[in-house]
């Protein structure tokens, strides 16, 4: 019988440390995944909008589930039958990279610069969804983005056949040689103008993903090419967007703070039939 009783009372503490470790696990789950939807660099008042650009490096909540919960894979062995070298998945993807890394190898290294922008920019509104939803869960409303992957991959391509028909065309000096053209990615640049048919709040919504994996030095240069119209458009969207950007931080900021001060007040106590129930200060 005593042994029987310390059994049981064994297993009661096990599952009582069990449940108070449960909460404090979810906090830290919530505090990284918190910490991670809320890195974007916003500029001080008062400062330029070039500098709060180039500086804020990826779209805000522009981040990857998988570097954030290490996700363990259970992996099931059965017994199954080897595939021939010509079932073997990996041969079409093979395939794949190669041409692709084909067709990489054979741009200019302007086109191939644009490129892996381009890349990086898909990458971000492919994850986008996933951040919208996880920051939904903390009152954070989500960024409302208008392009797709489909869309870039649209504007590389057109912006390279613009480029290559528009080179036949380039003015020349006295001595025939070719006029200089201005610094900076001619590509880039061809991407990030604004069109004839756009409004400013347009024009800013199709580049904005391009923008936040665009170099400094890029940046810098397309920004010099701007009509001074353009220019202040382009600013005031930028210190809109900031704006917003903090608003939404503040209140997510003061929604785990309650949070935690309320799971700080929790504790688990034994009820009248020896379980442990979760009691908070509300």
């Amino acid at each position: 019988m005593p042994t029987h009783f310390s059994n049981t009372l064994c297993r009661s503490a096990a599952s009582a440390d069990a449940q108070i470790e449960l909460p404090y696990s979810r906090n830290m789950i919530s505090l990284v995944l918190m910490s991670a939807l809320l890195i974007s660099p916003l500029p001080a008042l008062g400062q330029s909008s070039a500098t709060s650009v180039a500086n804020r490096g990826e779209s805000l909540l522009a981040f990857d589930i998988k570097d954030i919960i290490p996700i363990r894979r259970k992996v099931r062995r059965s017994r199954r039958t080897p595939r021939t070298p010509s079932q073997r998945p990996s041969q079409s993807t093979d395939l794949v990279n190669q041409k692709e890394q084909q067709y990489v190898n054979s741009l200019s290294p302007e086109e191939r610069e644009v490129y892996e922008i381009i890349q990086k920019a898909k990458r971000d509104l492919r994850h986008q969804p996933i951040a919208d939803f996880l920051g939904s869960g903390f009152g954070i409303s989500p960024k409302g983005t208008t392009q797709t992957p489909q869309d870039l991959d649209l504007e590389f391509q057109n912006a390279i056949r613009d480029s290559n028909n528009s080179t036949s065309s380039q003015p020349l000096v006295n001595n025939g040689s070719v006029a200089p053209t201005k610094p900076g990615n001619r590509i880039l640049q061809r991407i990030l103008n604004k069109r004839s048919n756009e409004t400013h709040e347009q024009w800013y919504a199709r580049i904005d993903p391009v923008i936040s994996r665009t170099p400094r030095e890029e940046y810098r240069a397309w920004k010099a090419t701007l009509s001074s119209a353009d220019d202040k458009a382009y600013d005031a969207l930028v210190r809109k967007e900031n704006e917003q950007k903090r608003q939404r931080m503040q209140e997510a900021d003061a929604a785990l703070w309650d949070m935690f001060k309320r799971d700080l007040s929790c504790r688990w106590v034994p009820d009248a039939n020896g379980d442990y129930v979760k009691v908070c200060n509300d």
